[in-house]
């Protein structure tokens, strides 16, 4: 069998995203960007930051008016998921990134705090923020969820750069976890009546922005545009999202790439990759500029109220449901962790929002259903089907192997649009954009009832070879709680 196929896995069957999330998707005439999923790489040691004072093309902004200029120099802090060294002073600690499972809900609104002088005086309508501001629509979003806010003279100061308490202000009310009482700070220029004081404890405990290696926080000196890449970065894995194919930032490259810090390439890279950034081919990052508040409310908007974060949400849930079936499973069966062997019991895939957990074996078929059942999970109730199937996994995989094969002899101008197994495993189903009726004998004497090719319902607007989704990666649940 012609295993030598370049058609590799990156996920579960995918049948479309999941639907029953109960996101909405905003009104935006932002591109959705393809939802994914990207690695989450620990970023390396600290290094200095220079804001660069002006700049060509914005990867953060759609600007449409000049950014900035920014004349200072300041050290950056890094947040990051990796252990550091703290033999420099000026280095910022950090954890390993804890991973939850609390999502986000798009077009909520959001409690806040902020400094003394930040009032909502005529909210969201800002006198320095013109309707045909490039960042406009995103400010006033922000700001009406109560995630961003203006100053109390009326103003919003768009191209003021954000520091480092205002960055952990922002987050803190993304994550919307309230107003806490303040104990003690884990940095010592933070006291209790600093107006940030919540939010920094409350982001550095979740490992979304960290210190310095002195015990410090900086709290006013500004953020640059790679450091706040990274923030952001760190706040979608502290939702939960994981990596499933670590090579799809590889085709992210913004022509000042090679400028962007070693500890911020994969942060910089994924915001692009996710449409939380402008990306094409020959754009600038300007990695060590300053951001502003206009581009710190415009990413936001991104990540909070667009489809781009419809889609990131819907990949999202989509991880958390696969993750809990597949612990579930493997503790049902005794896998002891190493989800590879579920390859020779059955199949797990997605189709019409439905996550399916076929097994061959009927009393296997009694044991994961059992077990889903006594989670309790509300989540798998409504998503998780347990079946008997026909085919496992790896036979599954070996007719694809083949299938692909024989449609290209046969085939070669042809398209592959998809591939994904019936419900009962008993045979795949492979769409593609042509077929001949010697292709159609050819598989039926090849395959018999086991795989199937069919036309799309509905002429085609576009698809590629990159639309193939099975067969499912081999799991391993080590390290998994």
């Amino acid at each position: 069998m012609n295993k030598n196929t370049k058609y590799t896995l990156h996920a579960l069957v995918l049948g479309a995203l999941v639907a029953t999330t109960g996101l909405t998707a905003a009104n935006t005439t932002s591109t959705a960007a393809t939802a994914n999923t990207v690695p989450s790489t620990a970023r390396a040691a600290t290094q200095s930051a220079h804001a660069d004072a002006t700049t060509d093309k914005s990867a953060i902004t759609n600007a449409k008016s000049p950014l900035p200029s920014v004349a200072t120099n300041s050290q950056t802090a890094l947040e990051t998921r990796e252990s550091r060294t703290e033999s420099n002073p000026q280095r910022p600690t950090n954890n390993d990134l804890s991973t939850g499972t609390q999502t986000t809900v798009v077009n909520k609104q959001l409690p806040v705090g902020g400094p003394a002088n930040i009032q909502n005086v005529r909210p969201y309508i800002f006198s320095d923020v013109p309707s045909d501001f490039w960042a406009a629509n995103s400010i006033s979003t922000v700001t009406r969820a109560n995630l961003m806010k203006g100053y109390s003279d009326g103003t919003f100061r768009p191209n003021q750069p954000m520091t480092r308490e205002e960055v952990a202000s922002l987050f803190n009310n993304i994550t919307n976890d309230g107003q806490a009482a303040f104990l003690s700070s884990k940095f010592k220029d933070i006291t209790s009546d600093r107006w940030s004081a919540l939010a920094i404890e409350s982001v550095a405990r979740k490992n979304i922005i960290s210190g310095y290696g002195d015990d410090t926080y900086k709290p006013e000196k500004y953020m640059s545009r790679q450091e706040f890449a990274v923030v952001a970065d760190n706040y979608i894995h502290y939702l939960g999202y994981t990596t499933e194919d670590p090579t799809v930032l590889d085709t992210v490259a913004y022509g000042d790439q090679k400028f962007v810090a070693p500890w911020a390439q994969d942060a910089v890279r994924e915001l692009a990759y996710l449409g939380f950034t402008n990306y094409a081919p020959g754009t600038l990052f300007n990695p060590e500029k300053y951001i502003t508040r206009a581009e710190a409310a415009e990413i936001t908007y991104r990540m909070t109220q667009t489809e781009q974060a419809l889609a990131f949400h819907n990949t999202l849930f989509r991880q958390q449901v696969e993750n809990k079936t597949v612990r579930i499973i493997d503790n049902a069966l005794n896998y002891g962790n190493d989800f590879t062997k579920f390859r020779n019991d059955g199949a797990l895939f997605w189709e019409a929002g439905q996550l399916y957990a076929s097994l061959t074996d009927q009393k296997k078929v009694d044991l994961v259903a059992k077990a889903i059942a006594d989670a309790h999970d509300l989540q798998l109730d409504k998503t998780v089907v347990v079946s008997k199937g026909k085919l496992t996994q790896a036979q599954l995989e070996d007719y694809q192997s083949d299938a692909i094969a024989l449609y290209q002899e046969k085939e070669p101008k042809g398209k592959i649009i998809s591939i994904y197994p019936n419900t009962d495993t008993s045979a795949l189903i492979i769409t593609v954009d042509s077929i001949q009726k010697s292709t159609m004998k050819a598989f039926k004497k090849k395959f018999h009832d086991n795989v199937f090719l069919q036309l799309p319902p509905e002429p085609l607007t576009g698809g590629s070879d990159e639309n193939i989704h099975f067969p499912l990666p081999q799991r391993n649940t080590k390290n998994k709680s």
